[in-house]
């Protein structure tokens, strides 16, 4: 039973699950007196700072997901959700912030020198970023 428990445990799918689960919950816990206090901001921060933690340890299913949403929620007029910002602008904002935190683990990792070699989808990240 232990060795079955260790395999999984083992295998990286897994232990980014538990990582996200695990951020999922502080994320939960720390926001819930606010969420008491003044639902609407803590519902709109939590689901941002959700959507960071879900970027920072998957990057790519995040970005497909705004690429995908983006067009559908970009006909909205700016400012029904937050004053002066278009929707897709609002979720724009916590999935660079977590893109963030992935360069700036990717940088800790290679002992702060930049890699030479980008991944296709970083480039596609900048220029969805730029032309956005």
């Amino acid at each position: 039973m232990a060795d079955r428990v260790a395999a999984v445990l083992g295998r990286r799918g897994t232990t980014v699950d538990l990582l996200l689960a695990a951020g999922f919950l502080v994320v939960g816990l720390l926001l819930a007196p606010l969420l008491a206090a003044r639902p609407t901001l803590g519902l709109a921060l939590g689901v941002g700072a959700l959507l960071t933690v879900f970027t920072a340890v998957r990057p790519v299913a995040a970005v497909a997901g705004y690429v995908t949403l983006a067009p559908l929620i970009a006909g909205l007029a700016r400012g029904q959700v937050v004053p002066s910002l278009r929707l897709n602008e609002v979720l724009l904002v916590p999935i660079m912030a977590g893109l963030a935190l992935v360069v700036f683990g990717r940088l800790r990792r290679s002992r702060w020198s930049p890699s030479r070699d980008l991944h296709p989808l970083d480039l596609t990240v900048v220029a969805v970023a730029f032309t956005d």
